[in-house]
């Protein structure tokens, strides 16, 4: 990523793709209320 963006530090990119774990709870909650569900026997 951190090349992509063209940053030289990892700590420049990080500042711009941190997300608080807080949101990370919620999303993850999210995404696994979204799935299907496993149909396979």
């Amino acid at each position: 990523m951190q090349e992509l963006l063209g940053h030289e530090s990892s700590v420049t990119t990080q500042s711009y793709i941190f997300v608080p774990s807080s949101d990370l709870t919620f999303i993850a909650r999210k995404v696994r209320a979204r799935r299907p569900q496993d149909v396979s026997n």
